[in-house]
């Protein structure tokens, strides 16, 4: 189903939502087809008023449909005040659900997106994602051209309990402002609280040319709107591992151009990111 123009939902009443969108059609639940979605949710601002558990398995329940059955693009997500989302998540969840990490929260502009106001995560509440098992650690929020905002209130904690490396607290890519007004908190070897790349990264750690993105448009290049890094930190990040880095701003256009050089030790840092490639 392709759903566009909601004006806004509401993580508590999912279940209500979606049978209703769904109109009486069934799904067979031993279907090996179980990364199947209920929709590709276009458009619309998705509010989290309920605290959300991602390692949910109950197939009827908002918290499932939220992290399985929907795929946000060009959205805006709200954490309200209070509420938690939590991707406590080991290798068989992950399989299940076509990740490779843990990821808390996270967002892509689309073809419909005119520029990156339309797609963001703002967080007034808590976000905690760990890996329960061993293997690369988690993201906190992830937004691809658009905007990311950890207001005062809000609470990142990544990797604090599985100390798995490799794991980011708030990841921007393509020209998405980062705001840090709250707290960040990330554990493991070779993580970041805060990662800004100019441009996203594929599977094999290369630039993604932003002709190829969906959202691309030849205006909104002329008018250099893609490969920005803007991170703002008025609130406090806390790292646990001295290989760590608190923030990190990478202009990956020149790198992969050959134009800036980076310590050896950085760049293999930020390659392993890739395993964190959302798509």
């Amino acid at each position: 189903m392709d759903l566009r123009n909601v004006s806004s939902m509401n993580t508590s009443a999912l279940g209500t939502t979606f049978s209703g969108y769904l109109l009486g059609a069934s799904i067979d639940p031993s279907s090996n087809a179980y990364k199947y979605k209920y929709a590709v949710v276009d458009g619309t601002t998705m509010n989290i008023d309920s605290d959300i558990n991602k390692a949910d398995t109950t197939s009827t329940s908002n918290d499932y449909i939220f992290t399985r059955r929907l795929l946000l693009q060009n959205s805006k997500i709200n954490v309200n005040s209070g509420k938690t989302v939590t991707a406590n998540l080991g290798s068989t969840d992950l399989t299940s659900m076509d990740l490779t990490v843990p990821v808390g929260l996270a967002v892509a502009a689309s073809s419909k997106s005119t520029d990156n106001t339309s797609t963001a995560i703002t967080n007034d509440g808590i976000v905690t994602v760990n890996r329960t098992d061993s293997g690369n650690g988690g993201v906190g929020l992830y937004v691809n051209y658009g905007h990311i905002n950890n207001n005062a209130n809000g609470v990142v904690d990544v990797e604090t309990t599985g100390n798995n490396p490799n794991a980011v607290g708030i990841y921007g890519t393509n020209s998405t402002p980062i705001v840090n007004d709250g707290t960040v908190t990330v554990g493991g070897d070779k993580s970041f609280g805060i990662l800004g790349l100019s441009y996203r990264l594929d599977k094999t750690g290369a630039m993604v040319d932003p002709s190829t993105e969906a959202y691309y448009t030849t205006a909104s290049s002329t008018a250099n709107s893609y490969g920005k890094v803007d991170i703002t930190n008025n609130g406090t990040i806390t790292m646990n591992k001295d290989s760590a880095l608190g923030i990190y701003a990478h202009n990956n256009s020149l790198a992969a151009k050959k134009i800036l050089q980076i310590e050896e030790q950085l760049i293999q840092m930020l390659k392993q990111q890739i395993l964190v490639q959302l798509q």
